[in-house]
């Protein structure tokens, strides 16, 4: 059912709340990770060799020289953040030289990532906090690092050793695996109250699905990337901006899908049951 005239104010009254209080939540993250610009600057740089466009040798200079610093004078800190990995295309043989392994923390700070200089560390089930490190790319976790400051090639930087082996919070898992059979229930209980008439309409009447595919398969993609690259200074890496993208899409649409309703009905192809 379609709500009335003030059914359709009630609505967009609730859609401007959610985007007030979407713009204060995402605004104050972008202040919070504007801290972090040097840390953005330094993952660009290191993007752009990986690349192609710069010497790899300055993968092997920061991954030999955390290796050289003196770690009994380094502070051991707490906190909340992500592991980035940049590889570089066409990798020598030398480790080294294949990839810099970077720990940002939420509040933008990021540090370069001391790592074992034999890969056999990396290794599921070896008890080293380095064991299984690239599985867990992805995800938010909670680590425990040494940490302090190096020069490398009269350039300051900010270095971290693990202290223990990073943990993916639990409300983390259990928030993507409600995501998950969240998606599979609503699925489902969309497919249950579809009839052949429905499919036979969206032949008759392809024009809205086929626009609908094209806006959520192709305009949307590339505007949220534009717009992700627009943010990734104040953001302090791509990533990053992207998780805000979406959020900041995902109320879009909410409103823009009550929008549409109202406006292009007709063109929906839709049946009454009953």
């Amino acid at each position: 059912m379609v709500p009335n005239g003030s059914g359709i104010g009630r609505w967009l009254r609730r859609s401007a709340v959610l985007l007030i209080a979407a713009g204060l939540l995402f605004g104050g993250g972008l202040a919070a990770a504007s801290d972090g610009r040097d840390g953005a600057a330094l993952y660009r740089r290191l993007a752009q060799v990986a690349g192609g466009q710069g010497d790899p040798a300055i993968f092997e200079q920061l991954n030999t020289g955390a290796r050289q610093l003196d770690w009994s004078q380094a502070r051991e800190k707490a906190f909340t953040g992500h592991l980035r990995i940049i590889r570089v295309k066409n990798a020598e043989n030398n480790p080294d030289r294949r990839a810099v392994y970077l720990l940002r923390e939420l509040t933008g700070e990021v540090y370069i990532l001391e790592t074992p200089a034999d890969t056999a560390d990396f290794a599921e089930g070896v008890d080293t906090p380095y064991a299984g490190l690239d599985a867990k790319f992805e995800s938010k976790l909670e680590l425990r690092a040494l940490h302090m400051p190096g020069n490398i090639g009269e350039v300051d930087y900010r270095f971290a050793r693990l202290a223990a082996a990073p943990v993916q919070p639990t409300l983390d898992r259990i928030f993507k695996i409600a995501i998950i059979l969240m998606l599979f229930f609503v699925m489902v209980g969309m497919g249950l109250t579809l009839t052949f008439k429905d499919f036979a309409l969206v032949f008759t009447k392809p024009r809205g699905i086929v626009l609908g595919q094209v806006l959520q398969f192709g305009f949307m993609p590339l505007l949220a990337m534009t717009i992700a690259l627009l943010i990734q200074d104040a953001m302090g890496d791509f990533f990053s901006s992207m998780f805000v993208t979406s959020g900041l899409f995902g109320l879009i649409m909410y409103v823009a899908g009550i929008i549409a309703i109202f406006l292009y009905k007709p063109l929906l192809p839709v049946t009454k049951h009953g």
